[in-house]
């Protein structure tokens, strides 16, 4: 019923705000009439004041995820990537997930779906983080990593911009319009741990590539 109603807004709005290629070609389709305008916006002010550490980590690797409640946000992916990351990978690794914490529903789905268990990936899990918390982990960590399935213009993508991480993210909605593919981060299919893996490798053996991604 919401996606219907919200079905019948675009067919008869006039004017529609929006930001990224995907909205834009998704309310064009729905609504041949409409005007569109681009609206970009803010992030928190906190994003602003921090900064990248600058290099890759030559010891253990940090991978950190920004993820909220929903199945569409992926975090099967990041669960069979961080399976095949702990197989091949030469590099000692902890994937740092802030938003959940080990009782929470949709990792035990994921769990559950995907047959494995996250103590055993290599994941840890940071719970709710206040803004500085969570840009102090993204200043820390080697790797931002997206997995979402769904996406418009995502501002967790944008704050590990922001901040000069190197990122890893799924090709999604709107995310081609947020980041460049190889320019300033890595985009790859969605829903594919292969090609996360291979991603996330290919940037820890290319360090100076992948700080050159975070400071564009």
């Amino acid at each position: 019923q919401a996606a219907q109603r919200e079905a019948t807004f675009l067919k008869n709005a006039r004017y529609i705000f929006g930001r990224t290629e995907w909205d834009r070609n998704v309310t064009l389709m729905y609504n041949p009439e409409r005007i569109y305008i681009e609206v970009n916006e803010l992030l928190r002010s906190d994003v602003y004041c921090h900064k990248w550490k600058g290099c890759i980590s030559t010891k253990k690797i940090q991978l950190i995820t920004t993820i909220s409640a929903g199945i569409y946000k992926g975090y099967e992916t990041l669960l069979q990537t961080a399976s095949l990351l702990k197989e091949h990978a030469t590099f000692d690794f902890e994937w740092c997930v802030a938003g959940y914490d080990e009782g929470n529903y949709w990792v035990r789905m994921s769990e559950q779906y995907t047959g494995l268990k996250s103590k055993e990936c290599n994941i840890r899990f940071l719970g709710w983080q206040d803004a500085e918390s969570l840009c102090n982990n993204i200043c820390n960590s080697d790797i931002y990593i997206q997995v979402s399935h769904i996406e418009n213009s995502p501002n967790a993508l944008c704050e590990a911009m922001v901040i000069g991480v190197p990122i890893v993210a799924s090709f999604a909605g709107g995310t081609s319009s947020m980041l460049e593919n190889s320019k300033e981060g890595v985009l790859v299919q969605d829903g594919d741990p292969y090609a996360y893996a291979g991603a996330i490798i290919y940037l820890i053996k290319n360090p100076e590539k992948a700080t050159l991604m975070g400071k564009q």
